[in-house]
């Protein structure tokens, strides 16, 4: 120790150190790794024993041994790199342990995988593959990949299918799903099939329907595809203002919800309509004693007016209810008439005054072919058309005394008078009603067809084919001088087939029956509006077919004549308005090819006749008929071609006698007869070589002369035109419209 000296000493750990390896990848059981402890002075190179559990092997080695690791793929693998204490891709890693030392070998599987594709459900679609292809045979489609390799499945519906989903491998909704091929892949995917439902909206009226399942918001999205088989339910919601009328197409009804099956494709209709207001008045003496009711809905009342609200269009009819000791005198505004009831379509706003006064009310109506007045002792009556009303306080004795016009007779009263006397005392102790019958005896007085105001001139009356509206148009001449609806939407089965003066009151009404139900029905009218609507028959067996209408009495009312078209009898109902007053067969047994063409007064005497034609041998033949007796029957004329059709059977001269109109269909010549009772008194043409385009239409006394004129119409463009007619001649006429839709039709 000549000087002073420093000196290191090294330590280090004799505890052993531990070497993890892992084995990762799809190729991970396809590999082993193994381990040698590296030569090192006197040592030599030697085996390291791995302990392994799974992918996991470790072993515990001395401080600073180097170890040197080997990666080897078994067959259908390779080695493709390590990770942690080692990196790279060489087959082998040498580790110098101068620590705890972790090291991952990754392995991976060069056998192709299989993905296996399977479409299932009732709709279709395909399912592409982001790389490679897909071999189909039928529903099931097979590719191959690459180990470890990821591909993109796309599903694609067509037309009527929807994508309802994965299975399998993948999973939800979404229409891609990306797989990672380590391993061989099973797929499932579904389409199922849809059915659109189509809505549309109709009427004057909005709003708005919904869908439950979400997708019909019309609004704006009309039409949905649902799920085949779905069941959908569908809720309207009218706008303000508007009210939800019905549903039609594939779901019917009136409530605001419809529930259907998506069976197939659906095509479904709300109606909408706007709201409309009738306002009810009660007024007169005894105004807050009366009542007045409603079929639908509710009338609101702050005193004695009263309102409801309907759908534009709605039907309602109003009911009077008198007090005891008052009288209703009667409806006024949108209302007319004496009946205790009334019945309104609603497409505007309507107004309705009913008048209730102290006291009894008589009722007198002039009836029949003639013309007269009827006076009363004390008060006054107060005539509308032939109905007069006056009202008396109770107990008042009144007396009636009826005068006939020149050219006309008293036949006697009905109702609440009786006997033929002209003149009749009652008691005014109830309401009465009485019936003045007056029977023409100069030619020319009677009623005219289809005159629905009384005005003694002929109206027209239409109806629309499409939507089922009947109108009127209150004729002049050729001068439309009114005319209004009578009705919106009468259902196609109700069929309008006659038009006569059921009541006597000197208007035309309309008669009605339902070729579905054989339901008979009249409306009897006052100009443009309903007085009152009642059912005549309900159920007529089918073989019954109602064959004409005529007076048969005599009485001024019109009467029904029925044909059985399965025995052939003839049945006649004798008409009091809506009521069958009597009724009796006038013949039994007709033969199927005597047909009838016509009823009509061919003798002048009040009373309707029976012309018929033999289909067979074109033979013309009446029968003048006395109520509900043949007074006489015989052949006209024998054999009468048939490109000679009758037209019409009225009264083109003016004497009270009916006449015949020919149109021989191939020329278009009209030739007209006059007629005498089962005479004819003259022929002649009234023109000749009318065009196939121009139809007689239908008859009537337009400029109320007493003389029966035509009216035809061009089946071209609709025009429509009347000739004036004297006897054989056409002395004028004149259009009437031009340009009307084929969908309006004359009944």
């Amino acid at each position: 120790m000549t000087e002073s000296k420093e000196v290191t000493a090294t330590f280090t750990s004799n505890n052993p150190v531990k070497l993890t390896l892992f084995k990762a990848g799809s190729g991970s059981a396809l590999g082993k790794l193994t381990a040698v402890r590296a030569a090192s002075g006197t040592v030599t190179e030697s085996s390291v024993t791995i302990s392994w559990s799974g992918n996991i092997g470790s072993v515990l080695l001395d401080p600073n041994d180097t170890v040197k690791i080997t990666a080897s793929a078994n067959s259908g693998a390779a080695f493709t790199g390590w990770t942690g204490d080692c990196s790279g891709s060489s087959a082998t890693c040498t580790l110098t342990m101068s620590a705890i030392k972790n090291v991952t070998a990754t392995f991976k599987s060069t056998v192709s995988q299989t993905l296996t594709v399977t479409k299932t459900g009732a709709g279709s679609g395909t399912v592409s593959v982001s790389t490679g292809s897909i071999a189909w045979s039928g529903n099931t489609g097979t590719a191959f990949y690459a180990a470890d390799s990821d591909v993109t499945l796309t599903a694609t519906v067509n037309a009527g299918s929807t994508f309802a989903g994965w299975g399998g491998d993948c999973a939800g909704t979404a229409t891609t799903c990306t797989l990672t091929m380590s391993a061989a892949k099973n797929v499932t995917v579904s389409f199922v099939l849809k059915d659109a439902l189509t809505l549309n909206k109709a009427g004057t009226g909005s709003g708005t329907v919904t869908s439950s399942p979400a997708g019909i918001n019309c609004g704006s999205t009309c039409s949905y595809e649902f799920l085949k088989d779905a069941s959908v339910t569908l809720t309207a919601a009218a706008d303000q203002g508007s009210n939800f009328v019905s549903w039609s197409g594939d779901c019917t009804g009136t409530t605001t919800t419809c529930t259907l099956t998506m069976s197939g494709g659906k095509i479904v209709t709300a109606t909408f309509s706007k709201q409309r207001t009738l306002a009810v008045t009660k007024d007169g003496t005894a105004a807050g004693l009366g009542t007045v009711a409603i079929s639908a809905g509710t009338l609101t009342w702050n005193g004695n007016t009263g309102s409801a609200i309907y759908s534009e269009g709605q039907s309602v009819t109003l009911t009077a209810t008198v007090p005891a000791g008052s009288t209703f005198t009667g409806w006024s505004g949108d209302c007319t008439g004496t009946a205790l009831t009334c019945t309104l379509s609603v497409y505007t706003d309507k107004s309705v005054r009913a008048t209730f006064v102290s006291g009894y009310q008589m009722t007198v109506n002039k009836s029949g072919s003639g013309k007269g007045t009827v006076t009363v002792s004390t008060g006054t009556l107060t005539w509308i058309g032939n109905t007069g009303t006056a009202v008396y306080n109770s107990g008042v004795p009144v007396t009636l005394t009826a005068i006939p016009e020149d050219g006309s007779t008293f036949d006697g009263w009905l109702g609440d008078c009786a006997g033929k006397d002209s003149t009749c005392s009652v008691p005014m102790l109830a309401a009465r009603n009485i019936t003045a019958m007056f029977t023409s005896t100069t030619a020319g007085n009677k009623l005219p067809n289809r005159d629905f105001n009384g005005d003694g001139k002929s109206d027209l009356l239409w109806r629309n084919a499409v939507t089922g509206d009947v109108y009127v148009w209150l004729m002049i001449a050729t001068a439309i001088a009114g005319g209004d609806f009578v009705a919106r939407g009468v259902p196609e089965d109700w069929s309008a087939k006659a038009t006569g003066d059921f009541d006597g009151d000197g208007k035309s009404d309309i008669l009605w029956q339902n070729t579905t139900t054989g339901d008979v029905a009249v409306w009897l009218m006052d100009g443009t509006k309903i007085k009152t609507g009642a059912y005549v028959s309900i159920g007529m067996p089918g073989e019954w077919t109602l064959t004409a209408i005529g007076d048969f009495d005599g009485n001024g009312k019109t009467d029904i004549m029925w044909r059985n078209t399965t025995s052939g009898d003839i049945y006649v109902w004798l008409m009091n308005g809506s009521k069958i007053a009597g009724g009796g067969y006038i013949a039994n047994g007709m033969p199927s090819q005597w047909e009838v063409k016509a009823v009509a007064d061919l003798n002048g005497d009040g009373k309707s006749d029976v012309l018929w034609q033999n289909s067979s041998t074109g033979d013309v033949a009446a029968w003048l008929i006395n109520g509900l007796s043949m007074s006489t029957a015989n052949n006209i004329v024998l054999g009468i071609s048939n490109n000679w059709q009758i037209k019409a059977v009225e009264d083109f001269n003016g004497d009270g006698k009916a006449d015949l109109a020919w149109q021989d269909v191939s020329s278009g010549d009209i030739v007209i007869w006059l007629m005498n009772g089962l005479e004819i008194t003259d022929r002649g043409y009234a023109a000749r070589g009318i065009q196939g385009n121009w139809q007689l239409k239908t008859t009537g006394d337009y400029r109320g002369n007493g003389k029966t004129d035509m009216l035809w119409q061009n089946s071209s463009n609709g025009d429509v035109y009347m000739w004036f007619m004297d006897g054989l001649n056409v002395t004028g006429g004149g259009y009437a419209a031009t340009g009307l839709s084929n969908n309006w039709q004359l009944k």
